[in-house]
């Protein structure tokens, strides 16, 4: 049963790195802060989902992962075009 649950588990520890990921870009500025609310609002159906395959309740809602998929795809691409914010960065230096 332990491995069947592997993947649940996984997408947990997953959720919650993107949450400090996101909330780090929030606070840091170093994203445009729409990427990273979008991330966090993205998180909750995705948790959702990994909670009712957890609990063995998968009715097909696998769509619930796509809010989060396709903002990484969108944040992928802006810090490969657009890297993180220069400005962030010197106010970042400033501070330590």
């Amino acid at each position: 049963h332990v491995h069947d649950q592997n993947g649940n588990i996984q997408t947990f520890v997953f959720i919650i790195g993107a949450v400090c990921l996101y909330t780090s870009f929030y606070r840091t500025r170093l994203i445009p802060r729409w990427i990273s609310v979008w991330g966090l609002i993205g998180a909750v159906p995705y948790v959702t989902y990994a909670l009712l395959r957890f609990f063995d309740i998968d009715s097909g809602l696998f769509f619930l992962y796509l809010p989060l998929a396709v903002q990484e795809m969108v944040m992928g691409f802006w810090l490969v075009i657009k890297g993180f914010s220069p400005d962030a960065i010197k106010k970042l230096d400033e501070t330590h």
